[in-house]
């Protein structure tokens, strides 16, 4: 009897435990008086395939998620709303368009948030519907990309390679692509083809610059639209190894939370936080890397 008791107390504890954490604050019926903070999902790694890469970041999304959901929550009368993009369309291109299309359902809800909204992939091909969405107002957008790589390829077919250039190439407004991190062994000399109305700024990750929050402000003002766009393969494997690619020379942890700290001091009415390219299958046991990403997410909002 002593033991039956002992586990029943653990398991009340447990439960109770549990009550704590960030996914109680997922609900399906919110109430009319929370703040809502939006995470938009895209599922889908056929990008990342058609770019040469390895399957697996259709199920970084979710992945991310248990992880974030895990963490404590803090008081406030806020919640979570999760909504999936991805379609099961028979090709590529209708799977972008389909998209794009429930992005649009969905911009009148964005515009209205207080807080920035959160966008995981899948693969980096996914920022392209985002961006044709945010294009429809008539704002400057600043694009900030962490990345090893530019993704502005100037190849026949679109991929996880190709997001930034096949925006510029029909974008109504013009933009502004900040590209950080980047490695020379990673880019072709065709990445750097202008992108018609969109200027493009680089920044190789050989530079030397003061890791501070201050140097990274630059980057989030001055602007309607911000987006900080990161893609895992810019981050060093040490950090993360759940990629494709993985980056033996990427940056460091102290690094990237001045940038997301700097962007969370944005005065821009309408701001986006993506995260793309996790790959969990290539994880290691104790989820590594998933647990670091959920930590980012939750270092944006407290």
């Amino acid at each position: 009897m002593k033991d039956a008791r002992t586990t029943d107390f653990i398991t009340r504890e447990l439960h109770d435990r549990a009550s704590l954490r960030i996914g109680s604050k997922f609900q399906k019926q919110e109430n009319s008086t929370s703040q809502i903070i939006h995470f938009l999902t895209s599922s889908c790694d056929e990008g990342v395939v058609r770019n040469g890469g390895r399957r697996g970041s259709s199920y970084g999304p979710q992945a991310i998620l248990n992880s974030f959901k895990g963490l404590i929550a803090p008081a406030g009368d806020y919640c979570f709303h999760t909504s999936e993009l991805c379609s099961d369309a028979p090709n590529f291109e209708l799977k972008q368009e389909r998209s794009y299309q429930k992005w649009m359902s969905l911009l009148p809800q964005l515009q209205q948030s207080r807080f920035p909204f959160v966008h995981l992939g899948g693969g980096h091909d996914h920022i392209y519907p985002l961006l044709r969405t945010l294009d429809s107002i008539p704002a400057r957008i600043n694009i900030f990309n962490v990345d090893a790589h530019t993704d502005t390829r100037s190849d026949t077919w679109d991929h996880s390679g190709t997001p930034f250039r096949q925006f510029a190439k029909r974008a109504s407004n013009s933009f502004i692509l900040y590209q950080y991190g980047l490695h020379p062994y990673a880019n072709p000399s065709t990445n750097f083809i202008p992108l018609g109305k969109g200027q493009m700024h680089l920044e190789w990750h050989t530079e030397t610059r003061p890791v501070q929050t201050d140097y990274f402000k630059k980057y989030f003002d001055q602007c309607e639209i911000a987006i900080f766009s990161l893609d895992a393969d810019a981050l060093d494997s040490s950090v993360m190894e759940a990629v494709s690619a993985v980056n033996p020379d990427g940056l460091e942890k102290r690094e990237l939370r001045c940038m997301v700290d700097a962007f969370k001091l944005s005065p821009a009415p309408l701001k986006v936080f993506g995260i793309y390219e996790y790959n969990p299958l290539f994880d290691n046991l104790s989820q590594k890397g998933q647990r670091y990403l959920a930590s980012i997410i939750y270092n944006l909002f407290f």
